[in-house]
């Protein structure tokens, strides 16, 4: 888990899941992950404008 988002200085040293995706219209698409260690969760912006190997973008959309 990152205290500041790059840092990778979190105590618990916790691996992230990955447990949703939200959208809203002023940050688009955020993926929600939650620390399997301290159970934080976060939420990461995803790149629009970049190719995705996963194509999350395209899945979300078909079942949004």
């Amino acid at each position: 888990m990152d205290n500041v988002p790059g840092n990778r200085a979190s105590t618990c040293k916790g691996l992230m899941r990955p447990i949703g995706v939200d959208y809203t219209g002023k940050k688009g698409f955020q993926l929600i992950h939650q620390c399997t260690k301290c159970q934080k969760i976060s939420r990461n912006k995803v790149a629009t404008d970049s190719i995705q190997e996963d194509q999350i973008i395209q899945y979300v959309q078909s079942i949004v």
